[in-house]
């Protein structure tokens, strides 16, 4: 929300002021949040890709196991 549309509602500067300030601890707080869900995705994905080369390197080696049995 906007200063204007809070003095649209006729809002003093005050309550504007108050207003805007909760407004702009929750955004920081949600923002927080999305950061850290954030880089436990980029984590998780991470993972993912090594078991996926891992799966690629466990199947290059079991082809070679078989030829040398």
């Amino acid at each position: 929300m906007k200063r204007e549309d809070l003095k649209k509602f006729g809002l003093s500067d005050e309550q504007i002021e108050s207003v805007m300030s909760a407004h702009g601890k929750d955004i920081t707080s949600l923002q927080e949040k999305v950061n850290g869900l954030t880089s436990e995705r980029d984590g998780l994905k991470s993972q993912l890709d090594e078991r996926d080369q891992q799966l690629v390197d466990l199947q290059k080696n079991s082809k070679n196991v078989k030829l040398i049995q």
